[in-house]
């Protein structure tokens, strides 16, 4: 997380990114309005600001309504007092936010906190995750049922990171092929197939 660095070091680190002419906008992605509410300053602000050679805005990683606490909210108040974009990327976990309800609540909640969820990602085939996993199908229900629950600016795009390195894609541009995979021609015409948990976990 770049905001475990001290303000003096994401100072020099953003000013050295002048050197790069064709940056656009900078983006910073922490934890730290979550565990470390107390990080985020007035004078963090405004050095994240003063310091950045381009637009800056920062990705927060949230996942539950509870971890939007007061201390949160200040923290995200004095973000956007400083002029700082916010967005949002949440992994979808089965037996933590895999239910319609939970994920409804959550991506309002930040909506009202002018914080944009941005990505809300298929968790990943790592090793020892099991009991957090959800198929392609369960993550497809809740997400359409979700467009029926908040405003369509509370709504964040599900995707998926491929594990063969071609990058993230919505989940929804996925087919699925008569031996249960599922596969995605992209616009280069290279193709990329996945194949789905075998033993789906239980949505919350």
């Amino acid at each position: 997380d770049p905001l475990v660095l001290t303000d003096e070091a994401l100072a020099r680190i953003l000013t050295a990114l002048r050197r790069l002419p064709a940056l656009k906008t900078v983006r910073v992605h922490s934890r730290a309005p979550v565990h470390d509410p107390a990080r985020i300053t007035q004078q963090l602000a405004h050095t994240l600001v003063q310091s950045s050679p381009a637009p800056l805005r920062m990705a927060i990683h949230t996942s539950h309504p509870r971890e939007l606490r007061p201390e949160f909210t200040a923290a995200i108040s004095s973000l956007r007092a400083a002029g700082i974009g916010l967005l949002n990327q949440t992994v979808l976990l089965g037996g933590v936010n895999a239910r319609l309800e939970t994920l409804a609540e959550h991506f309002a909640a930040l909506h009202a906190l002018g914080v944009k969820p941005y990505f809300l990602h298929h968790p990943d085939r790592v090793a020892g995750t099991p009991g957090f996993r959800v198929s392609i199908e369960q993550g497809l229900a809740l997400y359409r049922a979700l467009r029926g629950c908040i405003p369509g600016p509370a709504m964040p795009l599900y995707v998926i990171d491929l594990p063969d390195g071609s990058g993230k894609i919505p989940v929804e541009w996925l087919n699925r092929t008569a031996d249960g995979s599922y596969r995605i021609e992209h616009p280069s015409g290279a193709v990329s197939h996945y194949c789905d948990i075998e033993q789906p976990s239980l949505i919350d």
